[in-house]
């Protein structure tokens, strides 16, 4: 599939490490543009990321500069 991102770029099946407000929170399948890096969770990825991220306390919060 072609990056929607850069349009240069194909979207490979990779396993991402996952980061949200510096907390790791795991290793998630993804697509990964070869060119640009334009990372894309499929669905049930994101509901994974979603439910540990609620699980750990986390969500709702963001990064105060």
């Amino acid at each position: 599939m072609e990056c929607t991102h850069c349009y240069a770029g194909v979207y490979e099946k990779q396993k991402v490490l996952y980061y949200f407000l510096g907390e790791n929170i795991g290793i998630f399948n993804a697509l990964v543009c070869h060119n640009c890096r334009e990372t894309l969770f499929e669905s049930d990825a994101s509901d994974k990321i979603e439910s540990k991220v609620k699980n750990l306390g986390l969500f709702g919060r963001r990064l105060l500069s």
